[in-house]
């Protein structure tokens, strides 16, 4: 992230559950974000969701990258970043 000039990333703390991804997502600043890593799957999921519920498209407007690789990760639409 310092190669590109991101030295000081911001911070969300969660549960790691979808629903806190999804307040995130919903109701989060993410003035002049790009991308978002999660923690894990599961707050992934909620991410998608919350991102589309402001009218935000992943990835076009936004891109979210998950941790964990859980198997129901091939079935989160869009698909997150292998």
């Amino acid at each position: 992230m310092a190669d590109h000039g991101q030295t000081d990333p911001r911070l969300a703390i969660g549960d790691w559950s979808a629903d806190a991804g999804y307040e995130f997502g919903a109701h989060g600043d993410l003035a002049g974000s790009t991308a978002i890593v999660a923690a894990n799957d599961q707050m992934a999921l909620g991410l998608l969701h919350g991102l589309r519920s402001r009218g935000l498209r992943v990835p076009e407007d936004i891109s979210v990258i998950g941790y964990d690789d859980q198997p129901e990760a091939a079935h989160f639409w869009p698909p997150l970043t292998p």
